[in-house]
């Protein structure tokens, strides 16, 4: 479950900085790429080489990061299939 959705607009370099002054350095934080492999691994957990056990709980993160540059590097599907992607392997304070 995601606790709050902060969407940004404005400039990569703006961005970035937005991040260092609201993100705390202690804060575990998942980058949405690494979401997505997580995903994958747990459709086909035999082609990952990850144990599915490990994929049964939902990992708890404080924060994910979407960037803009990431929605060019994803399949359609993952875009229509977003929020269950999201919600399938991590429990997250923000998004």
């Amino acid at each position: 479950m995601i606790d709050k959705v902060v969407v940004f607009t404005g400039s990569k370099k703006d961005f970035e900085i937005f991040l260092e002054k609201q993100i705390p350095e202690d804060s575990e934080t998942i980058p949405f790429m690494e979401l997505i492999q997580h995903y994958n691994a747990r459709l086909r957990p035999n082609e990952s080489g990850v144990r599915e056990n490990a994929l049964r709980a939902n990992i708890e993160v404080d924060n994910c990061v979407v960037r803009a540059d990431d929605y060019g590097s994803v399949m359609p599907h993952v875009l229509s299939n977003f929020a269950n992607i999201v919600n399938l392997n991590y429990d997250m304070g923000t998004l």
